[in-house]
């Protein structure tokens, strides 16, 4: 080959000239290649769409939060215009005075400055770094100072936004380094990849929901950012208006009946009493994102709905459960620099809730409660054990439930303490350290608690339609259920002084009587896991599902472990109510509204949105319906059989009827229920043992009662009322269930 070459072109210099020429052809084809794969490949798409995006300012739209109704339509929740301040991100992340500083430096020195590499620079930097830290420094405590934000929280909201902005960062940077490897096959340090993103340049919220004087008093300083030097930090804090969260039905002024109160309560004037936090539990607020919500898309262009640092999420009840709901989607407005044409995508406002509650109900319902009344205060005729150390007019806590029956739709619940707004926004360690009373606890739906002798109508009709118990049956009370142990298991007719026994029962009398000894013998005869599954049927032992995300399932043994040595004693104390099994207030309510339905299990609803309504689970339980009479029979004697002992007062003047409402037919039993003591951690190592200090202990007091207005073939409605460590189920919470009768009707629920 050389030689031909040789031959066909003697002259060297012109066989290196050819050389070269084929070379620079060869290169040439190559770039032709490259330009080609360029222009037409996907890269070529993936930069034009860089470049059009490096020509275009994007910014997203806020959106409003849908709105939370009662059922009448009334506004419990609703975004409203308000004020917030933002500080630009620099500033945040502490980079801000470095950029002052190196700018103010570079201006005394322009001469010198591209003369100089970094490490140059950096000393003339570092001349003006502290005027600049200073600044930045003075506008946190002046920012906690003019709010009344403690320092602490405001720089923890400041970590949270760097930690979230850096999240970011992270991500695209990996992305960076990924797409590099793909399209060059080669690697690319992290450096190189990082590139800044749009939350570096945005500013982002610190203080929401001012009032007029703190934004006015901050407007002042960013007023005077241009005039003073010293205040130039100012410039990056901006007041925006978006919208907040109002509660416009937090708070109401009630006048409270007290005509038809038991008589050391009575008065002829009614009292007025103010009550706020009104269904907080239950609707919950908001709160900023953190840094560890890794569930919570981020927003982007793709993804309107997603979250920004700053952005507040539901922190409990509605507000959390019903977030996506809620939630609207954010618009965009985008401006091509260019040309200076701006398009703009609307956004779409969050979808309105509707809750089951009626409002003015619960405010009712929850002035009832108050202290000031005095059913929820420990009164002389109370029945409660000494060692407890409970003094007349202490506070007592509890709950109390209304549920329509057919719809099983929950009209009003209310837990005892309140939850003020005001305190949850303001002094909200007094609600949250409180942990002798839990304030913040959700009573209703959070807290179980053992139902003594309320179940036992449950358990019949359960007993009889498994087959274990006939109805014909009688079982004799002699006072205690093991003859060889008199002191064991005795019924409480027998721990009176008198040593008095029941004698033969059918089922609808061992209701009435509430007689131990006969429900100790029908939890023997169902076993454990027996009764534990028909408990489990009835909604005990799992979340009703009833809309709020704080729901627990209360306890019942698992029906399916294998046997063991303590089973006949727990499915015994179970068939009392005692033992393993607890439950919330709202499963209580639902369990009875089972009763009334004749066996049929719905779930429970604080939600009244038609398609939620439509696929709640309805199951049937297939009762006994002569079991299902008799329980109800059972019901109906212990409020109206002369021989029941649950249906009067005993106060000081003498015997008076719990209820006195006319116009309606009350099935209700009662239940003096030993409840676990209520222990404090005092060492602090987050767990309770019996080392810890008892703060409260004795019986919690129930009552569930049907409400079935005449003319109504059944009843309507149920009621469930537990004070905790209340004592004697009648005598504390009968009176409260009898005045949440009367303010029914007052509003119509029962005419």
């Amino acid at each position: 080959m050389r030689g031909k070459l040789r031959k066909n072109i003697p002259s060297m210099f012109h066989r290196r000239l050819l050389l070269l020429t084929l070379a620079a052809f060869a290169l040439s084809m190559l770039l032709a290649a490259q330009a080609i794969r360029l222009g037409l490949g996907p890269q070529h798409e993936q930069r034009k769409q860089a470049a059009e995006r490096a020509l275009q300012e994007s910014h997203p739209i806020p959106t409003v939060r849908g709105k939370i109704l009662d059922r009448y339509d009334r506004p419990l929740a609703v975004d409203e215009p308000g004020y917030e301040v933002a500080v630009n991100y620099a500033v945040i992340s502490g980079e801000w005075a470095y950029q002052q500083a190196r700018a103010a430096a570079k201006a005394e020195n322009p001469e010198r400055w591209k003369e100089l590499d970094s490490l140059g620079q950096r000393p003339l930097i570092d001349q003006h770094l502290p005027t600049y830290e200073n600044q930045a420094k003075e506008v946190w405590n002046l920012l906690a100072e003019i709010s009344g934000t403690d320092p602490a929280e405001l720089a923890h909201r400041k970590d949270v936004i760097r930690r979230q902005v850096q999240r970011v960062i992270a991500s695209q940077t990996l992305r960076n380094q990924k797409k590099r490897e793909a399209e060059f096959d080669e690697s690319l340090s992290w450096s190189d990849a990082r590139e800044r993103v749009k939350e570096e340049y945005w500013a982002h919220t610190v203080l929401n929901d001012i009032p007029d004087h703190t934004r006015m008093s901050i407007q002042q300083f960013i007023a005077g950012a241009d005039d003073e030097p010293n205040l130039a930090v100012w410039r990056a804090v901006e007041i925006r208006q978006p919208r907040q969260r109002r509660y416009p039905n937090e708070s109401f002024t009630i006048s409270v009946d007290r005509s038809t109160l038991p008589s050391p309560l009575r008065h002829d004037t009614p009292i007025d009493v103010t009550v706020q936090g009104v269904a907080f539990h239950h609707l919950g607020l908001l709160r900023g994102i953190w840094a560890t919500d890794n569930e919570l898309e981020p927003y982007s262009a793709a993804n309107p709905r997603g979250y920004l640092p700053g952005d507040q999420i539901g922190r409990w009840g509605i507000e959390k459960s019903m977030e996506q709901r809620l939630r609207g989607t954010r618009g965009r407005s985008t401006t091509q620099l260019d040309t200076g044409e701006t398009t703009r995508t609307e956004p779409l406002p969050g979808q309105d809730v509707h809750l089951t509650l009626d409002i003015q109900l619960q405010a009712q319902v929850q002035a009832l409660m108050s202290p000031q009344v005095g059913l929820m205060t420990a009164q002389p005729y109370h029945k409660y054990e000494e060692k407890t150390n409970r003094q007349p007019g202490w506070p007592l806590n509890g709950a109390a439930v209304i549920l329509e029956i057919n719809a099983g739709e929950v009209l009003a619940a209310v837990s005892i303490p309140e939850m003020p707004l005001q305190m949850l926004r303001e002094e909200s360690e007094l609600i949250f350290n409180d942990h002798t009373n839990q304030p913040y606890l959700n009573r209703v739906v959070s807290r179980p608690y053992q139902p003594g002798s309320t179940v036992k109508p449950i358990v019949l009709a359960s007993a009889v339609t498994a087959g274990r118990l006939s109805l014909g049956e009688q079982i004799t009370c002699n006072g205690f259920l093991d003859p060889g142990h008199p002191n064991r298991m005795r019924c409480w007719i027998f721990k009176s002084e008198y040593h008095l026994t029941h004698g033969p029962l059918f089922g609808r009398e061992a209701i009435m009587h509430s007689c131990n000894i006969y429900f100790y013998t029908t939890g023997r005869r169902m076993g454990l896991k027996r009764l534990s599954s028909w408990y489990s049927k009835f909604g005990l032992g799992r979340v009703t599902d009833s809309g709020l995300p704080e729901e627990v399932p209360g306890d019942l043994p698992d029906p399916n472990k294998p046997p063991g040595g303590q089973d006949i004693a727990d499915a015994t104390f179970m068939g009392i109510g005692q033992g393993p099994i607890r439950w919330t207030p709202i499963q209580a309510a639902n369990a009875y509204a089972t009763l009334a339905r004749g066996g049929i299990w719905t779930q429970p609803t604080f939600i009244r949105d038609q398609d939620r309504l439509e696929s709640r689970t309805r199951t049937d339980l297939h009762l006994n319906p002569a079991a299902v009479a008799e329980a109800l029979q059972g019901l109906d004697d212990v409020m109206n059989n002369p021989q029941s002992t649950s249906r009067n007062l005993r106060v000081p003047s003498g015997r008076e009827p719990i209820f006195n409402v006319d116009g309606v037919k009350i099935y209700a039993n009662t239940g003096t229920a030993e409840g676990v003591p209520h222990r404090i951690d005092t060492n602090g190592d987050n767990r309770i043992t019996r080392e810890d200090p008892i703060a409260k202990s004795g019986d919690h007091a129930w009552v569930i009662a049907l409400i079935q207005p005449d003319g109504h073939a059944k009843p309507t409605h149920v009621i469930a009322v537990v004070v905790e460590f209340g004592g004697s189920g009648s005598q504390v919470a009968g009176p409260i269930v009898n005045q949440i009768i009367h303010i029914m009707q007052r509003e119509g629920y029962l005419n």
